[in-house]
């Protein structure tokens, strides 16, 4: 699977980078220079048996592909954000984004990933982020961030902005 999907890719543009990790096949794209790099991750994990549902049709640049919906991804962020040996700083910031833009969370998947209710999860999730030291929050992260204004709004608000939107959810939840 990883050569055929490497050999997919490379006719579409330069595969940058490539690896594979505990669960995911990873190849890093680039369309050119002027273009921006397009992440490709395969989790080989089998998560769910109905795992089709919870993608749907996207297209990019005439291309085709099955894109997670944005429930599933939500739960899949904040199950990950416990599930990972290692904090990973982009899950943070992709929950501030998600909560920042009232997506929705599929608290089948969350409970699937987790055994707890979406309030339970988040209950675990907001001392794991309040925990995140200054000079830690920008880690992985400070390469996707395209302006050190951006850069120095992360540092300095995140933490809290996404511990008071999970905080939000948490308050309409039953």
């Amino acid at each position: 699977m990883y050569k055929k999907i490497g050999g997919l890719l490379g006719k579409y543009g330069e595969v940058k980078d490539n690896y594979i990790k505990q669960n995911t096949i990873f190849f890093l794209l680039s369309y050119g220079d002027e273009d921006h790099n397009i992440k490709v991750e395969v989790n080989v994990r089998i998560l769910m048996p109905d795992i089709k549902e919870h993608y749907e049709v996207k297209e990019y640049l005439g291309i085709s592909m099955l894109a997670g919906k944005k429930d599933y991804l939500f739960a899949s962020k904040l199950s990950a954000l416990t599930d990972r040996r290692s904090l990973a700083m982009r899950d943070i910031y992709d929950m501030w984004f998600f909560a920042k833009n009232n997506w929705d969370i599929n608290a089948e998947v969350l409970k699937a990933r987790t055994g707890k209710t979406i309030k339970e999860h988040m209950a675990d999730c907001i001392p794991i982020i309040k925990a995140v030291k200054d000079n830690e929050i920008l880690r992985g992260l400070a390469e996707l961030l395209p302006s050190e204004k951006e850069k120095a709004w992360v540092k300095t608000h995140l933490r809290k902005e996404v511990v008071f939107l999970l905080k939000n959810y948490q308050s309409v939840l039953k």
